[in-house]
């Protein structure tokens, strides 16, 4: 059995920002596998464990997708493989139609995915990648269990629960952990496992539907001391609510 996964680069969320004439400086910047997409891969080395076959992680990106990529072989994924979509812009419609194109010349019986990403949020390269693909996309799985080429699916619905029937190759993304033990870190084995690079040749005269065209820094305002003892600083602190926030009238 193939069981791919996703992966995409995200900005560690405790690094430093810099931003210059609305974008971000790269050069400042420091990068981890997002965290939802790591769930991911650990739910198919856990597949992998119980039904066996291969995890190949895959991931589009125009940058260096080398970290993320050898995290996910790290935690028990046996081949990454890295996109290269080339110059200029890209977007989840774009990285969806690469992702197409990789998969048109592959067999993969199960495609892993988290369901956002931390930076963007938007949600839609794995669901456009099974449209594309042609297969069953289910979101918010919480359960799967394979028998044979069926495979049963538990999902969270608007806080419900649903149960699904389909039939392999299928799409999903997970919640953030499903009800089982993590897989052990595999770090010593991925320094023997490949990390092949594959070029998007056939973009089909694909354009990105979106642009980022400016990054606004968020401005705050600077905080404020309440001086003297517990009961001056809580009158203090409603004071400033009452005049200030306006929060009491």
């Amino acid at each position: 059995m193939k069981i791919y996964v996703l992966i995409k680069r995200v900005w560690k969320l405790e690094g430093n920002f810099h931003i210059e004439d609305g974008k971000l400086d790269e050069s400042h910047s420091s990068y981890m596998i997002n965290p939802y997409d790591a769930c991911a891969v650990e739910e198919a080395v856990r597949l992998k464990q119980k039904y066996g076959g291969e995890v190949i992680a895959i991931s589009v990106d125009s940058g260096d997708a080398a970290g993320p990529l050898q995290t996910a072989l790290e935690m028990g994924a046996d081949q990454a493989i890295w996109i290269d979509p080339g110059k200029g812009s890209g977007d989840a419609f774009t990285t969806a139609h690469a992702l197409a194109d990789f998969f048109e010349g592959e067999e993969a019986d199960v495609i892993l995915a988290g369901p956002v990403s931390i930076d963007e949020g938007s949600g839609q390269v794995g669901p456009g990648l099974a449209e594309l693909l042609e297969i069953p996309a289910l979101t918010n799985v919480t359960n799967l269990e394979l028998s044979g080429e069926k495979a049963i699916l538990k999902r969270e619905v608007e806080g419900d629960k649903e149960m699904v029937i389909t039939s392999l190759p299928f799409l999903m993304t997970i919640v953030e952990r499903l009800d089982s033990p993590a897989p052990m870190l595999d770090i010593k084995d991925a320094e023997s496992k490949s990390l092949e690079k594959w070029t998007w040749k056939n973009k089909r005269y694909v354009n990105a539907k979106t642009e980022t065209i400016d990054i606004l820094p968020v401005s705050k305002k600077k905080g404020k001391r309440l001086e003297g003892d517990v009961r001056q600083q809580v009158g203090e602190l409603m004071d400033i609510l009452r005049r200030e926030a306006k929060i009491f009238q």
